[in-house]
């Protein structure tokens, strides 16, 4: 935590001198800027591409800025562009190395200027749960509650709250937080595709790819199709996994975190394609960089599960749960590890992942 906190203060005080620097605001650009930022609401909460939606996200910052240099005072515009800053850094842009340093002073801002502010600690929250601070589940969840706390109808506190319980395993959690967001806001596409990844961590494959075919295909557009092709793998449709991959990257070769390419990886060594699974597996390792490697380390695992390759599966297990996936009721479950199952170093890497499992339960969900 202290390596969170101690950029935050240098930057947040650099930022508020830069703040009472500014001249005083006029009553006409206050109302623009909080026109700009019930713009971006209408973009993030309502619209079919959601906050995370390719072209969407973009668009939610430019307003958001526009509301921010308009406004400096204006809190709920500071907290709403960290939220931003930080799901573009996830999904899209880790090159943009300034983001991470922008949704810091941004929280800061926040939270100086309105220390009660939900949104802010909804902001700080998904800020922390991310690749460079270690995916510290529990802090971010103690933020989303914090959030919940002051505003219990803050969707998007909902949903990322549950995207993290899905992530430790607390599947019936997750989906309790989706649902009520969903009921709040029905057109958040971002809760309700996380009903459909709650299915899919569940081995639920048909729910899951019957809800991700609902959803926009802007929305987390690599994450979407890589989840539809598990989806058809868990039906035992391999060839349809595999075309509907090909027709994927045909359109968008990029693949820039390796999750088609290691799903790739996952259909040749169900093929028992032994080369061409390697050869994706070697190409998807290289893709790091984007928050969501820790889901494209789990299918390398699987692909050498399904290989047979015992030593070299558990290695990637280790590294998928060391960055942050930590659904134990995936691990128990899932088919692509049948070949683990009786290795009693698997049995021991259950048991270690049963504790932490077993922990969040009791501290989230002791009920």
């Amino acid at each position: 935590m202290a390596a969170w906190i101690a950029p935050v203060i240098v930057l947040g005080a650099l930022g508020l001198s830069m703040l009472r620097r500014e001249s005083p605001v006029s009553q006409e650009d206050r109302d623009k800027a909080q026109g700009y930022v019930q713009n971006a609401r209408i973009l993030a909460g309502r619209s079919s591409s959601h906050l995370e939606g390719k072209l969407n996200n973009p668009r939610v910052i430019e307003l958001l800025e526009k509301a921010v240099k308009l406004d400096p005072d204006n809190a709920e515009a500071h907290a709403e562009v960290a939220l931003a800053y930080t799901i573009r850094m996830f999904l899209y842009a880790p090159e943009e190395k300034n983001l991470q340093e922008k949704a810091y002073l941004a929280v800061e801002h926040a939270l100086a200027l309105k220390p009660g502010l939900a949104t802010a600690y909804l902001a700080r929250g998904r800020l922390k749960w991310s690749p460079s601070h270690h995916f510290p589940h529990g802090d971010a969840i103690d933020d989303f509650n914090h959030a919940l706390s002051l505003d219990p109808t803050l969707t998007e506190a909902l949903h990322y709250r549950g995207l993290v319980y899905i992530h430790v395993g607390l599947l019936e959690e997750g989906m309790k937080d989706f649902s009520r967001a969903v009921t709040l806001s029905p057109g958040n596409n971002g809760a309700q595709y996380r009903i459909g990844e709650t299915y899919l961590f569940g081995c639920q494959f048909q729910k899951a790819l019957d809800k991700f075919e609902t959803i926009d295909s802007d929305f987390n557009p690599d994450i979407r199709a890589a989840h539809i092709c598990l989806a058809l793998i868990g039906l035992g449709r391999k060839e349809d996994a595999l075309r509907s991959l090909r027709s994927y990257l045909d359109a968008h070769p990029g693949d820039a975190g390796g999750l088609l390419t290691s799903v790739e990886a996952i259909i040749h060594a169900l093929f028992q394609r032994g080369p061409e699974a390697e050869d994706a597996i070697q190409r998807a390792a290289t893709r790091r960089g984007l928050g969501h490697f820790h889901h494209t380390q789990y299918h390398i695992a699987c692909a050498y599960a399904l290989l047979n390759n015992k030593d070299r599966a558990l290695e990637w297990l280790r590294k998928s749960t060391a960055e942050g996936f930590n659904c134990y009721p995936l691990f128990l479950s899932d088919v692509n590890l049948a070949n683990l199952r009786s290795d009693p170093r698997f049995s021991d890497f259950l048991d270690s992942e049963k504790k932490k499992y077993e922990s969040f339960m009791a501290k989230y969900a002791p009920n």
